[in-house]
């Protein structure tokens, strides 16, 4: 006795949709490719989306990027924000953030942040698709050596020991591009 053919078709039709869903990536999630995450984060006005992976490597490593805001969307509550952060077992986190303020948004801040924010640059907001490179240095001894916009800033972290990335936006696009984890080639950090 012979099947109906419909009813084949339609498990076909459902394993086939399945195996798409399963194998699809969203359009925030970030891919790793031969240069490092890229995370195209893009979300409407008063929204946030985040990517989250695991760090492998241990004291000294370097977080090296780049990023590109695209496109910005206003809320009244939340400001377009792109931000990439360490984080360790005991819920501690230390990044760097890039945001657009409404009320001033010919200027690009650029802060780190652990605990308090702390400005480390403000630069004329960068033409659509211009890129921003940025670096965050982590020493062996937990020193955090923080780079964007032309300046750095340096903090002590102790015994922050990172063991997850993540990066994430608000209220706009932000694109992050070629962000690797290594350790420094001429790594003098004997401490």
């Amino acid at each position: 006795m012979q099947r109906p053919i419909g009813r084949n078709r339609n498990l076909t039709l459902m394993i086939a949709a399945a195996l798409v869903a399963l194998f699809s990536g969203t359009p925030n999630e970030a891919a790793a490719d031969d240069h490092g995450y890229s995370f195209n984060c893009d979300v409407p006005a008063g929204r946030l989306s985040t990517w989250t992976g695991p760090i492998y490597a241990t004291k000294p490593f370097e977080v090296v990027g780049s990023l590109t805001i695209p496109t910005t969307r206003y809320d009244r509550r939340w400001w377009p924000v792109g931000s990439l952060f360490l984080e360790a077992d005991d819920d501690r986190q230390v990044g760097i953030q890039f945001a657009v303020n409404p009320d001033e948004a010919e200027d690009l801040q650029i802060m780190l942040t652990f605990g308090e924010r702390q400005t480390l640059a403000t630069v004329p907001f960068p033409e659509f698709e211009q890129s921003i490179s940025f670096k965050l240095s982590l020493s062996s001894s937990g020193e955090l050596t923080a780079e964007a916009g032309g300046n750095s800033v340096v903090l002590e972290l102790g015994d922050f020991d990172a063991n997850r990335m993540s990066m994430s936006c608000s209220s706009g696009e932000f694109t992050f591009d070629d962000v690797t984890i290594e350790t420094p080639a001429s790594s003098t950090d004997s401490a």
